[in-house]
């Protein structure tokens, strides 16, 4: 990867944040970081099957990360991986809008 700035890292949590928020999960801390031609996502998550918090390593393609952000092919691969390697972490409950009120009748 190219040197990057201040931005085009900024941009990356940015972009990761999203993602993560999209899969759903229910608790996290994470942390995204250039390497040679790769990002690395390392992340701390709740877990589904037992109590406590597991640490995640993730190597991201260099150039999938910030394509994901425009490019709806590369969003839905990384999407892909990111779920692929966090199925054990907990999941967020549905949300449900609205409320059935009873019959007043």
């Amino acid at each position: 990867m190219n040197a990057l700035s201040m931005i085009d890292l900024a941009q990356a949590r940015e972009v990761m944040a999203e993602l993560l928020d999209e899969i759903g999960l229910e608790a996290y801390l994470f942390e995204i970081e250039p390497k040679n031609a790769h990002w690395e996502l390392k992340l701390e998550c709740a877990m589904e099957a037992q109590e406590g918090w597991e640490n995640i390593k993730i190597t991201v393609p260099g150039d999938i990360l910030p394509s994901s952000r425009h490019n709806r092919a590369a969003r839905e691969r990384l999407l892909g991986l990111l779920r692929d390697k966090l199925a054990e972490c907990k999941l967020r409950e549905p949300q449900r809008f609205g409320r059935s009120r009873p019959d007043s009748t």
